[in-house]
């Protein structure tokens, strides 16, 4: 239960209120009496459940898409133009080989290396730069030695950008050449707080007035989230948080007043009678109304 009401009554004579509670929502009195009854019943509201989960199927591949673009997405590092790369030659014979060396990445996506000259390493993981590096020097170079390669990216160029809000550690997070979406930000913050919504806005340091807001509960957003253009450096996203849970109990309980929770908590109606210190005595109530916010907006009343 999440921005609802409960309302306990002795019987449709007596008077009694309503407060419709969503986040924006007003208190309203009204008497049971002068005003149509204009609830549903139970049955029609758990069939009205049922046919909004029956819907969900329908966005399974949706999300199996949208989780397939995540795991490419946040996959190895590949290695690009300005990235300083520290390459170690071993083998069978020391002598034979080198200290090892650093070099950088240039903007074709080539490394110089002694002796074999320019390699072109760009868009690689380390282990394929390793035996791309392999395949320069051996059989050309090195025929009779056993050659191990091994690659370290020292200094990657970054990219630095301000996350704010719903994050375990907001502030600048340097982000890799490959790394440059919401998701690596976010990430790279520490992720989500147990507050945040799952909604965040980024502003870009060159469109300010252009800002683009996405929900990445949703695949079809979060797919639009990871084909975004690359963060710049002065970028923000702010993870917005999530409304608190508020349910509002009123009417025949020992103590009406409204119940503020986490959000996403799951609250039972039960449960919520119970924390506003159960029925009263002095009546018998007889009836609830339960005021619960529809995805489309309206109140259910039920």
């Amino acid at each position: 239960m999440n921005g609802q009401q409960i309302t306990l009554r002795e019987n449709q004579g007596r008077g009694g209120w309503i407060a419709a509670c969503g986040l924006c929502l007003l208190a309203a009195m009204w008497a049971v009496g002068c005003a149509p009854d204009h609830r549903i019943g139970l049955e029609e509201f758990m069939q009205m459940q049922q046919e909004r989960q029956a819907a969900l199927p329908t966005e399974e591949a949706a999300t199996a898409e949208a989780a397939a673009l995540v795991a490419r997405q946040m996959g190895p590092y590949r290695v690009g133009p300005n990235d300083v790369l520290q390459v170690t030659l071993t083998g069978a014979d020391p002598a034979a080989l080198f200290p090892p060396v650093e070099v950088r990445v240039d903007r074709e996506g080539s490394i110089l290396m002694p002796i074999v000259g320019k390699i072109p390493v760009g868009n690689l993981e380390l282990g394929e730069v390793e035996n791309a590096i392999v395949g320069a020097y051996v059989p050309s170079v090195m025929k009779d030695l056993e050659l191990v390669v091994h690659v370290e990216l020292i200094m990657p160029e970054t990219t630095h950008v301000l996350v704010h809000g719903a994050v375990l550690q907001p502030g600048l997070v340097p982000l890799r050449r490959t790394e440059r979406n919401l998701l690596y930000a976010i990430v790279g913050a520490g992720g989500v707080s147990d507050m945040a919504s799952g909604i965040a806005t980024l502003r870009r340091i060159c469109r300010p007035e252009e800002p683009v807001t996405l929900d990445l509960t949703k695949p079809e957003q979060l797919r639009a989230a990871l084909t975004l253009e690359p963060l710049e450096d002065g970028d923000i996203v702010l993870v917005e948080a999530a409304p608190v849970n508020q349910i509002i109990v009123g009417g025949l309980v020992n103590a009406p007043r409204p119940q503020v929770y986490p959000p996403r908590t799951q609250i039972t109606a039960l449960q919520a009678i119970a924390v506003a210190g159960g029925l009263r005595t002095d009546v018998t109530p007889r009836e609830a109304t339960l005021i619960r916010r529809m995805p489309d907006g309206t109140d259910a009343h039920v």
